[in-house]
C-alpha cells in the first residue's frame, strides 16, 4: 500500500506506510528471545534511499529542527523525550533553531520533526523516512511527520515521539528485528506497535534494549 503526501512546499514523497509509520491494529507474534533490533538487521530488506524507509542517522551527535505550525504542546513533548529517553544513550543531542535548520548540503538537521498535512492515513499516528541517504545503511536526514492525534488522550504525542526517533536512529519494529520478535514485545519499549490507542500512548519510554542498541552502534561525541 503506498500514500502521496506532501511535506510542506517544498517536495512531494511516495512512501510506504508500513516499514517506518506507528500505526494501530493487529498483531503478529513470534518466541522473545535476544535480538538485534537495529538497522540493518537479517529481517529489513530495503537498502537506505533517498525519499524512502528510515535507515539510520550518520553520527552521533544528533541534531533536531522542529517546524513552525506544531503546537507549543507539541515542541515540548520532541524536546522532553529528546532529553529523558534519549538522555541515557550515546547520542548528543542538538536542537536546532530558526536559520540553524539546514535542509540540505553538507550540515543537514539530522531530524526534521512537523505535522503531516494532510492527515496521515487511518490509525497511522506517526511516519519515518529518509530524505537524504549518506550510505546504503546511513541518511545525512529524517523527517518525521506526527498525525493530528486528537483521540485517547489529551496528550498522547510523547509515545510517538518515541518511537518515530528510533526509527530516526535505526531502531526497527519487532517483526524486523533479527531474530523477528512479537510486535509488543516488552523490550521493544515504544518500538512497539499494534493494539489500542490507550495501549499506544502508555508506551513513552525507550527502555534498556534500545538504550543498548543505540550504544552499540553510536560513540559518544
Amino acid at each position: 500500500m503506498q500514500v502521496l503526501f506532501q511535506r510542506s512546499a517544498r517536495k512531494i514523497f511516495t512512501v510506504m506506510i508500513m516499514a517506518g509509520a506507528l500505526f494501530v491494529g493487529s498483531v503478529l507474534t513470534a518466541q522473545a528471545a535476544s535480538f538485534d533490533n537495529m538497522y540493518k538487521t537479517d529481517n529489513t530488506w530495503w537498502d537506505c534511499e533517498d525519499d524512502s524507509y528510515f535507515c539510520r542517522t550518520d553520527n552521533g551527535y544528533l541534531t533536531f529542527g522542529i517546524e513552525a505550525g506544531m503546537t507549543t504542546a507539541g515542541d515540548n513533548d520532541v524536546r522532553e523525550v529528546l532529553r529523558d529517553e534519549y538522555g541515557p544513550t550515546d547520542l548528543e543531542r542538538h536542537e536546532h533553531t530558526g536559520s540553524e535548520i539546514q535542509y540540505d548540503g553538507s550540515s543537514e538537521t539530522d531530524i526534521i520533526f512537523d505535522w503531516n498535512d494532510p492527515p496521515l492515513p487511518g490509525g497511522v499516528y506517526g511516519q519515518t523516512w529518509c530524505n537524504d541517504a549518506a550510505s546504503e545503511y546511513e541518511c545525512d536526514q529524517h523527517y518525521i511527520s506526527f498525525d493530528n492525534m486528537g483521540d485517547g488522550s489529551a496528550n498522547p504525542w510523547k509515545a510517538v515521539v518515541c518511537h518515530e526517533t528510533g526509527h530516526a536512529v535505526g531502531l526497527t519494529h519487532g517483526g524486523e528485528a533479527s531474530p523477528a520478535q512479537d510486535y509488543w514485545d516488552s523490550d521493544l519499549g515504544c518500538m512497539r506497535t499494534g493494539g489500542t490507542v490507550e495501549q499506544l500512548i502508555s508506551r513513552t519510554n525507550l527502555g534498556s534494549h534500545n538504550v543498548g542498541q543505540i550504544n552499540d552502534v553510536y560513540v559518544k561525541p
